[in-house]
């Protein structure tokens, strides 16, 4: 990130604004395929090992997967679960992981900026994989409000998050769920905190939309 780039992003990031597409657009052109070297990194692996473990143990049939990117841990949860609707704010990634999907007829593919809002569909999870630290606090809440008004009472939240500590410019994991956590609509089932030697780190949760009498 160029020394022009960096000071823009501090500013919007002072006044509230997570990162914009044209952001998302820059990586994927940047290279042909694999933006986030998901296929060589052993801890890439060993991250969507941990949250295909930490599925809900009761039968899923429908997941919304926000920030799907390439499609590498797409193609895995479809393998798990009934139908899988994928979505990121870039359309390269998404056309790329429709490559990466192809001849799976369980996925469909949607090109969205989720603070604009979630589709409306009935789903029994929502995952969000590295996709919460780029909103600032203010969209986080918002995005999670939406996700709770869109799931029905005993579907679940998952979100996951890698950090290092040289991120900046990003929202903590920890931070991510202190406002999941101050929300009535979430009870926590299960958490994990995976290490990746040296500093890299990796907090992941799941959640049951909970039923608020008078609110659902």
């Amino acid at each position: 990130m160029g020394l022009r780039t960096q000071v823009t992003r501090r500013l919007e990031w002072l006044i509230g604004k997570g990162y914009s597409r044209k952001h998302f657009d820059r990586i994927y052109s940047g290279t042909e395929r694999d933006a986030w070297g998901y296929q060589a990194d052993q801890f890439s692996r060993k991250r969507f090992a941990l949250l295909l473990g930490m599925l809900p143990t009761v039968p899923v049939k429908t997941v919304l997967e926000v920030g799907c990117a390439e499609g590498h841990f797409t193609r895995l949860l479809a393998e798990r679960v009934q139908e899988v609707v994928a979505c990121d704010i870039s359309d390269l990634a998404t056309h790329r992981a429709q490559q990466t999907c192809e001849g799976l007829r369980n996925v469909r593919f949607l090109t969205m900026d989720v603070r604009g809002g979630l589709p409306q569909e009935n789903f029994d999870l929502i995952l969000f994989s590295d996709v919460l630290y780029y909103l600032s606090s203010k969209e986080a809440v918002r995005v999670l409000a939406n996700s709770a008004e869109v799931l029905r009472p005993g579907a679940f939240l998952m979100f996951a998050n890698e950090w290092h500590a040289e991120y900046r410019f990003l929202l903590e994991p920890t931070e991510i769920l202190k406002i999941i956590n101050r929300s009535e609509h979430w009870e926590l089932m299960k958490r994990q905190d995976f290490g990746g030697g040296g500093s890299r780190t990796l907090l992941a949760a799941l959640f049951r939309r909970s039923s608020l009498r008078g609110n659902d």
